[in-house]
């Protein structure tokens, strides 16, 4: 007969209720407890990933806005050096800024960036105006982009991002960073802009995200997507008016629990705007990935909970019916006797429950001691009578303490003693250990142990007075931290520090000069024919060969100085406690030997010079951007007089800085102005002055400065780049005028180093010979020695190319260079021009006779035709004809004359030919 629970408590004693009562109390506590510490594990779990998803991040962004930081600096480089132009309005931004110099360089700066994908101008009325990526330009109206209606209705000095839009090249997705140019009075002349690769991001978060279930989103701060990993599928896609989407549009950090739109699931979103751009970066974690560890061990103590309290209701309610029946037997002695017997065999019944109880609870208490072993973090419980309660061994192994510190019932204060004694603490003596003692409050923070790793540990007060304490590894996290930060502040091929860096310790260096009374030196290096390695051996050899300079500017500096890359192949360098300016210009000295070693690359050896300016503080500048930039101008006049060399700056170096800037812009649109001429000087035959061809002169007449020399040009269009385009003019106005001559004269042309580190030169003459109808054979290259001393196997390779279309080759300025002969063997050279230094004083000088006697001899065994230079006298031609030199050429027999001229001389010569024929 079953008994209600109700009639067993009813027929209870007052003392057998307490037992009871005290019973099911206990049960109460236990599963109170069992409560109460799992959800203390699972408050940690989450703070623990708030904190990890925020510092992340955080990295993320700065990451990111120096991303973007680095395509703007350019954009108001670009954007400052328009309006230094003084262009007054949107004609003249449109006629000066169209030029291929310009177009080149934009695409120098888009390769130097990996997430720029174009950098572009466009004008006042949305056209085209100049764009990294192709010359000429196209016609191309964008007045219909976003960008473009913004600026036209607002002044705004900041960046402008655009909305994602496919890119046409390449399809990839990509947003326009832009910034507005204002001209006098702030007219509207137009915009500088970069497109940059999103897919950029994609890759750079990638490599960041911690795990698959990490995820890292970009948005405008409007809420539209740019970039997100893992998932991109959503890109311009916009974020719904959430709470997650009015803290990225008040420009906001924080951490929100909601759904993700980017990425599915609910998510832990640490919101992180970036400084100075309108873009958000958020990272976030599933929060079912951060919980998951936790669900399992609250899982597994469940279970284990439910059936010890399965068991010990079955034992109390077994009790319960024992306790009714030992008092409700007040029958006769059969019925006592019975009831006994009864009672017996129920309590062996219970015996067997009791056990069944026990081994539940074993099972539980294994179950929980297994969720605190396999645990990543080391814990410790300690109570109100700083005793250790509970512990696991991942404790242990983190702190370093033999395993007996942490049993049950140990003195925690003993275990802070114990790590005092092995040398804890001693990174921050009085925070550490004061931290470590501390019971009563709830605390996060690190501390370093003596083996290196970096500890993380946060603790959490008791009711009762005791403490949960948690110890995490974060020796990896924080490396990774660190990495981040390398990589922002080092140049990543050379490992030397970027511009950032180098800027803040100049400035370190100007305070620790003020204050000591001390001097600075700033050496600006520029590698010289860096440009032709690149072309001709490709850019891994290169990056090989900045690796090995910056190797070398390492081993040559003091351990106080700085090195760093500024970009491209130029480096500079941070001289402290620089007192002397001889010093400075001796150390310099030592560089150019040390850089003008061979460098061994690749089974070969590459050469390349240097050239260096040289500033002082407090001498030639009072702070450190003019203190760069007067190093600046000293390289620059460094690289002006021939490479190679040091120059020490002074004052006169910036007005002269300003003149050359100013001849240079006026040189880069000469070519557009029609200011250049040819004049053309006849070559003749030594025995009977027929011509034999003529040799092209570039002239530049200047509207106001007049006639400039060559050599006061012909450096600076070389240095700027726009030689090659000027060079390119001259061939194809000179074969085109050559072409009509009878077909017995030659031209011959003078070929800057600067062509043949072009790379399509041979094509380009080739089109031009076909343009004009010039016959190969009748045209002659003139090149010098310091051509073939840049890189002779790329020049050898473009002079046998050339000389298998049937062109011809002319060694300049024979006799005065360093290794002519060697050349006249390795080269596939037909005419060499003996300079008119031996010319001019062979008559008076028999030990010049005697040289110029012997080239004659030499290029007749060499079966060279030689044409002597700089002929002015009446001896000079009769010395000449004597030796039996095939050619003449100087103003004895021909000045330089434009073409219409040229042609009357052709005429003249034709003339003289038919009177002697008849």
């Amino acid at each position: 007969m079953r008994v209600s629970a109700g009639r067993l408590w009813s027929g209870l004693s007052l003392a057998s209720k307490r037992l009871v009562g005290a019973g099911f109390a206990l049960l109460l506590t236990m599963v109170g407890a069992v409560t109460l510490t799992m959800w203390d594990l699972r408050v940690v779990a989450l703070t623990d990933a708030r904190d990890n998803v925020s510092r992340l991040g955080i990295a993320i962004a700065e990451q990111t806005a120096r991303s973007v930081q680095a395509v703007d600096l350019i954009l108001q480089d670009l954007q400052q050096r328009i309006q230094r132009q003084g262009i007054a309005t949107p004609a003249q931004f449109s006629a000066q800024l169209q030029n291929a110099a310009l177009e080149e360089a934009l695409h120098r700066s888009e390769q130097a960036l990996p997430q720029a994908n174009a950098f572009t101008i466009i004008g006042a009325d949305g056209r085209l105006v100049n764009f990294s990526r192709r010359w000429p330009i196209p016609a191309t109206d964008l007045s219909d982009r976003d960008y473009y209606a913004y600026f036209r209705a607002h002044d705004d000095p900041n960046p402008f991002v655009s909305q994602p839009v496919r890119s046409r090249g390449d399809g990839n997705w990509t947003v326009y960073v832009v910034r507005r140019v204002d001209g006098p009075g702030g007219i509207f002349l137009g915009l500088v802009l970069c497109a940059i690769d999103l897919n950029y991001f994609q890759k750079f978060y990638a490599a960041l995200a911690s795990g698959a279930d990490t995820a890292v989103t970009l948005l405008k701060r409007d809420g539209t997507g740019l970039a997100s990993f893992p998932i991109a599928a959503r890109i311009g896609a916009k974020l719904p008016h959430t709470s997650w989407y009015h803290l990225v549009a008040q420009n906001t950090s924080g951490i929100l629990n909601v759904p993700g739109f980017f990425n599915p699931g609910m998510r832990l979103i640490s919101v992180h705007p970036l400084t100075d751009y309108p873009l958000v970066v958020d990272v976030s974690v599933l929060q079912e990935k951060v919980l998951s560890h936790w669900r399992r061990a609250t899982t597994l103590v469940a279970l284990g909970t439910f059936s010890a309290v399965l068991g010990i209701g079955v034992m109390l309610r077994a009790l319960l019916l024992q306790l009714q029946r030992l008092e409700s037997s007040e029958s006769s002695l059969a019925e006592q006797n019975l009831s006994l017997i009864t009672a017996r065999r129920r309590m062996e019944e219970q015996a067997r429950a009791l056990q069944d109880s026990q081994t539940h609870l074993a099972k539980t208490s294994s179950a929980l001691k297994t969720t605190l072993e396999t645990m990543s973090q080391g814990i410790v419980m300690v109570d109100a009578d700083r005793n250790v309660v509970v512990s696991n061994t991942q404790a242990i192994q983190l702190l370093g303490l033999p395993g007996e510190m942490m049993s049950a019932g140990y003195p925690f204060d003993d275990i802070i003693a114990y790590q005092k004694a092995q040398g804890e603490f001693l990174e921050s003596p009085w925070r550490g250990e004061a931290l470590e003692i501390d019971l009563s409050e709830r605390l996060t923070y690190q501390r370093q142990r003596p083996d290196g790793r970096i500890l993380e540990v946060q603790s959490v007060p008791l009711p009762d007075g005791g403490m949960v304490r948690t110890y995490t590894d974060i020796t990896e996290r924080q490396a990774s931290q660190e990495r981040i930060s390398y990589i922002a502040h080092h140049d990543q091929l050379t490992k030397l520090v970027n511009r950032v860096v180098f800027q803040e310790r100049l400035e370190d260096a100007i305070d620790l000069a003020d204050r000591t009374g001390r001097g600075l030196a700033v050496l600006y290096l520029d590698l010289d024919r860096f440009k032709l390695v690149n072309d001709s051996r490709g850019h891994s050899v290169g990056d090989q060969l900045l690796a090995q300079v910056a190797d070398r500017l390492r081993a040559a500096v003091r351990g106080i100085d700085t090195v760093a890359r500024m970009g491209g192949d130029e480096f500079a360098i941070i001289q402290p406690m620089a007192d002397h300016a001889d010093a400075s210009l001796r150390f310099a000295d030592r560089l150019l030997q040390t850089i003008s070693q061979p460098f061994d690359i690749e089974g070969g050896q590459c050469r390349v010079g240097v050239s260096i300016g040289l500033a002082l503080y407090p001498s030639h500048a009072k702070n450190a951007d003019t203190l760069l930039r007067h190093a600046d101008v000293a390289l620059y006049r460094a690289k002006a007089e021939g490479r190679g060399i040091a120059c020490l700056f002074d004052q006169d170096m910036d007005a002269r800085q300003q003149a050359l800037f100013e001849l240079e812009q006026e040189l880069r649109l000469a070519l557009d102005r029609a200011q250049f001429e040819i004049e053309y000087q006849p070559i003749r035959d030594v025995a009977t002055l027929r011509l034999g061809g003529f040799e092209a002169l570039l002239r530049w007449r200047h509207p106001s400065r007049g006639t400039i020399p060559p050599g006061e040009f012909i450096a600076l269009a070389e240095h700027s780049g726009v030689i090659t385009s000027i060079g390119l003019w001259v061939l194809e106005t000179a074969c085109a005028e050559a072409a009509t001559w009878p077909p017995h004269l030659r031209i011959a042309i003078n070929l800057s180093p600067a062509q043949f580190s072009h790379g399509s030169l041979t094509d380009e003459l080739t089109d031009i010979l076909r343009r004009t109808g010039l016959l190969p054979s009748r045209l002659v290259l003139e090149v010098t020695e310091g051509l073939l001393l840049d890189d002779s196997s790329t020049v050898l390779g473009i002079m046998s190319g050339l000389r298998a279309l049937g062109v011809r080759f002319s060694l300049d300025d024979f006799g005065t260079g360093y290794a002519g002969l060697a050349y006249l063997q390795r080269f596939p050279f037909q005419v060499i021009k003996i300079d008119k230094v031996f010319v001019q004083d062979m008559v008076e000088k028999p030990e010049v006779l005697a040289i110029v006697t012997a080239l004659l001899e030499l290029s007749a065994a060499l079966s060279l035709t030689v044409i002597a230079e700089g002929v002015e006298t009446e001896a000079q031609l009769a010395a000449l004809v004597r030796l039996r030199c095939p050619y003449v050429q100087g103003f004895l027999t021909g000045r330089p004359a434009p073409a219409e001229q040229a042609r009357r001389v052709i005429d003249a010569d034709r003339t003289a030919i038919d009177q002697i024929a008849h």
